[in-house]
């Protein structure tokens, strides 16, 4: 085996080394008429250091300062940088990848596993196994990996990933994270995102996307149709779009612009509004709720004002003492709370609060709170009317239901 020493400074011109490469600082290394360095076991370079030509070697330490290559790189093994940076302008081709400082690539390159204590930095596609540095990363091509885990922020053009988590900030143009999304503070996606669990302390920006469940500590803005199974956010959540899933909790303002259509439950603890039809499994709001028609298919309980176009129909609804209703109320069961503003309500059996005020009611069973004022009441099988009940004109009772709208 025949090794070979580069003192501080020189410039030398190499091409098969059949042992291993030492090269102190301050070096460039060319290649010679073969057009390739090639070293069959350890390059070390003890300072900076530039390669000018195609490089290969077994393992690759840099022990300080900074090794920029102009060409294409290949360890069979392991590169390692201890306190140093790197910058590849060709592909890189290696096993397993440590820098402490940074990293910077500029052409597509396929690595094992890398870890980069600083900054990483990618201009061309990246493929790897794992991916964990400390401070930023960044690729601007084409990220494929099993596992990214940045500690600061991470920004990446195009992701096919499996996991993915950042302690401070995200940014993924879009492409897909088939299990985990984990992000501290807050995440940003302009283009298509497919996701398994995206999960964020603080607030999310999404272009079109689609996953299994979503959730979110702060605040949600969808650009785009959403298509997830479970939705959780804690503060405000507004899709300009159409919202597709199984069940959607939202703490604070839910605003739709398009349909919001779920197979399972609704829960909102302030304000819904819908710009377009609203289906859901059962239906809970603690504040108003506006949508040009909603359907739900179990029980729909609702705080504060319901403002509709077309109607709520339910199975059971409960409105809330003192709500103001626009729009037909249309269910199995239907109870008003006290002091309640309502138009018309079609049901089996219909309950009506004290002091409420109700245009119209058509039922099967009727039962009126005292001093309520009730405009029409249309009833099959039974009705009662508590003290002070004022009717404008005599309840009519009529041998079935007719046709329910909705």
């Amino acid at each position: 085996m025949s090794d070979i020493h580069l003192g501080r400074g020189s410039r030398s011109a190499l091409g098969q080394v059949a042992g291993d490469l030492v090269a102190e600082g301050d070096v460039e290394v060319s290649a010679d008429a073969s057009g390739r360095i090639v070293v069959a076991g350890r390059a070390t370079f003890e300072g900076s250091a530039h390669l000018l030509s195609p490089f290969e070697c077994r393992r690759l330490e840099v022990e300080s300062g900074r090794l920029l290559a102009e060409s294409s790189v290949t360890v069979q093994e392991e590169l390692r940088a201890d306190d140093a940076s790197v910058q590849i302008r060709g592909p890189l081709t290696a096993g397993r990848v440590e820098v402490d400082r940074s990293l910077e690539l500029s052409a597509p390159s396929s690595l094992r596993d890398v870890e980069v204590g600083g900054t990483f930095r990618s201009t061309a596609d990246l493929e790897a196994d794992s991916v964990s540095v400390g401070g930023v990363l960044e690729v601007r091509g084409r990220t494929r990996a099993r596992s990214v885990e940045v500690g600061g922020s991470a920004e990446l053009a195009d992701a096919a990933l499996e996991r993915l988590s950042a302690g401070g900030k995200a940014v993924v143009g879009g492409g897909s994270v088939s299990e985990t999304i984990e992000v501290g503070g807050s995440f940003v996606s302009t283009k298509p995102l497919t996701f398994g669990t995206l999960e964020v302390g603080g607030t999310v920006q999404l272009g079109p996307a689609s996953g299994r469940r979503l959730e979110v500590g702060g605040r949600l803005d969808g650009n785009g149709e959403l298509a997830v199974e479970r939705v959780e956010v804690g503060g405000f959540a507004q899709v300009r779009g159409a919202l597709r899933g199984t069940d959607a909790e939202v703490g604070g303002v839910l605003e739709v612009s398009g349909d919001l259509t779920l197979s399972g439950t609704l829960e909102v603890g302030g304000v819904l509004e819908v710009g377009g039809a609203l289906a859901a499994g059962s239906l809970v709001v603690g504040g108003a709720m506006r949508a040009r028609v909603a359907r739900v298919s179990g029980s729909a309980e609702l705080g504060g004002s319901v403002s509709t176009e077309g109607g709520l129909r339910a199975d059971s609804i409960e409105i809330g003492r003192g709500s103001e209703v626009q729009g037909p109320l249309v269910g199995g069961t239907v109870e008003l709370g006290r002091r309640c503003h309502v138009g018309e309500v079609w049901g089996r059996s219909v309950e009506v609060g004290a002091d409420a005020e109700v245009r119209r009611i058509v039922a099967d069973s009727v039962d009126v709170g005292r001093d309520a004022h009730v405009g029409r009441i249309e009833y099959v099988t039974n009705l009662t009317l508590g003290r002070g009940v004022r009717v404008d004109e005599p309840p009519v009772r009529i041998p079935s239901l007719p046709p329910f709208p909705l």
